[in-house]
Protein backbone atom coordinates (compact mmCIF):
# COMPACT_ATOMS: atom_id res chain seq x y z
CA UNK A 1 0.00 0.00 0.00
CA UNK A 2 2.74 2.56 0.90
CA UNK A 3 4.25 1.82 -2.21
CA UNK A 4 1.23 2.91 -4.34
CA UNK A 5 0.75 5.87 -2.56
CA UNK A 6 4.46 6.59 -3.60
CA UNK A 7 3.74 5.92 -6.81
CA UNK A 8 0.46 8.23 -6.84
CA UNK A 9 1.98 11.52 -4.73
CA UNK A 10 4.43 11.88 -8.14
CA UNK A 11 2.47 13.13 -10.82
CA UNK A 12 5.81 14.30 -13.05
CA UNK A 13 3.77 16.15 -15.18
CA UNK A 14 2.85 18.55 -12.67
CA UNK A 15 6.58 19.62 -12.20
CA UNK A 16 8.56 21.92 -14.66
CA UNK A 17 10.72 18.53 -15.57
CA UNK A 18 13.17 16.89 -13.44
CA UNK A 19 16.79 16.49 -12.44
CA UNK A 20 18.37 13.78 -11.94
CA UNK A 21 21.56 13.80 -9.39
CA UNK A 22 25.05 12.97 -11.37
CA UNK A 23 24.95 9.32 -9.87
CA UNK A 24 21.62 8.93 -12.28
CA UNK A 25 22.99 11.08 -15.05
CA UNK A 26 25.77 8.27 -14.98
CA UNK A 27 23.41 5.31 -15.35
CA UNK A 28 21.35 6.90 -18.23
CA UNK A 29 24.83 8.10 -19.79
CA UNK A 30 25.84 4.00 -19.63
CA UNK A 31 22.49 2.75 -20.42
CA UNK A 32 22.50 5.06 -23.69
CA UNK A 33 25.83 3.91 -24.68
CA UNK A 34 24.73 -0.04 -24.23
CA UNK A 35 22.63 -1.91 -21.26
CA UNK A 36 25.88 -4.30 -20.88
CA UNK A 37 27.86 -0.91 -20.16
CA UNK A 38 26.01 -0.56 -16.76
CA UNK A 39 27.12 -3.65 -15.11
CA UNK A 40 30.85 -2.70 -17.01
CA UNK A 41 31.22 0.70 -15.69
CA UNK A 42 32.83 0.91 -12.29
CA UNK A 43 30.28 3.80 -11.58
CA UNK A 44 27.38 2.33 -12.38
CA UNK A 45 27.68 -1.55 -11.35
CA UNK A 46 25.00 -1.03 -8.43
CA UNK A 47 22.81 -0.26 -10.63
CA UNK A 48 21.01 -2.98 -13.91
CA UNK A 49 19.17 -2.74 -16.94
CA UNK A 50 15.94 -2.58 -15.49
CA UNK A 51 17.30 0.35 -13.28
CA UNK A 52 17.94 2.04 -16.54
CA UNK A 53 14.63 1.20 -17.99
CA UNK A 54 12.98 2.54 -14.50
CA UNK A 55 14.75 5.87 -15.08
CA UNK A 56 13.93 6.41 -19.00
CA UNK A 57 10.19 5.67 -17.98
CA UNK A 58 10.82 8.20 -15.61
CA UNK A 59 12.52 10.73 -17.52
CA UNK A 60 9.43 10.15 -20.92
CA UNK A 61 7.03 11.34 -17.87
CA UNK A 62 8.84 14.73 -17.74
CA UNK A 63 8.01 17.67 -19.45
CA UNK A 64 11.83 18.48 -19.85
CA UNK A 65 14.94 17.63 -18.49
CA UNK A 66 17.76 20.48 -16.62
CA UNK A 67 20.79 19.66 -15.13
CA UNK A 68 23.51 21.81 -14.13
CA UNK A 69 27.11 22.51 -14.48
CA UNK A 70 28.09 20.83 -11.29
CA UNK A 71 26.35 18.21 -12.23
CA UNK A 72 27.76 17.54 -15.67
CA UNK A 73 31.81 18.50 -14.87
CA UNK A 74 30.97 15.82 -11.87
CA UNK A 75 29.82 13.13 -14.61
CA UNK A 76 32.37 14.45 -17.05
CA UNK A 77 35.02 13.80 -14.43
CA UNK A 78 33.93 10.21 -13.98
CA UNK A 79 33.02 8.99 -17.38
CA UNK A 80 35.47 7.37 -19.69
CA UNK A 81 36.25 8.35 -22.78
CA UNK A 82 34.23 6.11 -24.52
CA UNK A 83 31.04 7.52 -22.89
CA UNK A 84 32.03 11.10 -23.50
CA UNK A 85 30.25 10.91 -26.90
CA UNK A 86 26.82 10.03 -25.16
CA UNK A 87 26.97 12.66 -22.26
CA UNK A 88 27.91 15.28 -25.45
CA UNK A 89 24.82 13.84 -26.88
CA UNK A 90 22.73 14.44 -23.47
CA UNK A 91 24.36 17.78 -22.81
CA UNK A 92 22.14 19.24 -25.78
CA UNK A 93 19.01 17.83 -24.38
CA UNK A 94 19.31 19.49 -21.18
CA UNK A 95 18.51 22.29 -19.83
CA UNK A 96 21.08 23.92 -18.03
CA UNK A 97 20.45 25.67 -15.14
CA UNK A 98 23.34 28.09 -13.51
CA UNK A 99 23.15 29.11 -10.04
CA UNK A 100 26.33 31.32 -9.23
CA UNK A 101 28.39 29.32 -6.42
CA UNK A 102 28.76 32.77 -4.75
CA UNK A 103 25.04 33.03 -4.01
CA UNK A 104 24.76 29.43 -2.66
CA UNK A 105 27.49 30.30 -0.18
CA UNK A 106 25.71 33.92 0.86
CA UNK A 107 22.16 32.35 1.11
CA UNK A 108 23.16 28.86 3.48
CA UNK A 109 26.84 28.39 4.31
CA UNK A 110 25.88 25.44 6.40
CA UNK A 111 24.38 23.42 3.40
CA UNK A 112 26.97 24.09 1.39
CA UNK A 113 29.42 22.81 3.68
CA UNK A 114 27.25 19.34 4.85
CA UNK A 115 26.15 18.96 1.63
CA UNK A 116 28.98 20.26 -1.17
CA UNK A 117 28.13 22.75 -3.96
CA UNK A 118 26.59 20.53 -6.48
CA UNK A 119 23.97 19.41 -3.59
CA UNK A 120 23.46 22.94 -2.84
CA UNK A 121 22.59 23.99 -6.16
CA UNK A 122 20.67 20.69 -6.47
CA UNK A 123 18.54 21.76 -3.27
CA UNK A 124 18.13 25.43 -4.49
CA UNK A 125 16.65 23.95 -8.52
CA UNK A 126 14.16 22.03 -6.00
CA UNK A 127 12.76 25.50 -4.65
CA UNK A 128 11.79 26.31 -8.36
CA UNK A 129 9.45 23.04 -8.65
CA UNK A 130 11.96 20.97 -10.32
CA UNK A 131 11.92 17.31 -9.54
CA UNK A 132 14.72 16.21 -8.05
CA UNK A 133 15.43 12.63 -8.57
CA UNK A 134 18.40 11.15 -6.71
CA UNK A 135 20.14 7.99 -5.17
CA UNK A 136 21.38 10.22 -2.30
CA UNK A 137 20.02 9.52 0.82
CA UNK A 138 20.78 11.96 3.17
CA UNK A 139 20.16 14.73 0.18
CA UNK A 140 16.81 13.02 -0.36
CA UNK A 141 15.96 13.45 3.48
CA UNK A 142 16.80 17.16 3.84
CA UNK A 143 14.98 18.14 0.46
CA UNK A 144 12.05 16.16 1.64
CA UNK A 145 11.91 17.74 4.92
CA UNK A 146 11.64 21.20 3.47
CA UNK A 147 8.52 19.67 1.88
CA UNK A 148 10.25 20.54 -1.56
CA UNK A 149 9.67 18.04 -5.03
CA UNK A 150 12.43 14.96 -4.75
CA UNK A 151 12.33 11.10 -5.51
CA UNK A 152 14.69 8.95 -3.88
CA UNK A 153 15.03 6.43 -6.95
CA UNK A 154 16.15 3.33 -4.63
CA UNK A 155 12.55 3.45 -3.31
CA UNK A 156 11.11 2.73 -6.93
CA UNK A 157 13.75 0.25 -8.26
CA UNK A 158 12.82 -3.10 -8.36
CA UNK A 159 8.61 -1.69 -8.86
CA UNK A 160 8.82 -0.42 -12.67
CA UNK A 161 5.52 -0.22 -12.67
CA UNK A 162 5.78 3.59 -13.41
Amino acid sequence: MADRIYKMSFDIASYRGILLDTNLLLLLTAGLYSPKKIREFKRTQAFDSQDYEALIKLISRSKKLFTTPNILTEASNLLGNDLMPVLGTLICEFEECYVKSSQIIEENVKLFEKFGLSDAVIKQLSTENILIITVDLPLYHFISSLGLPVMNFTHIRGQYLL
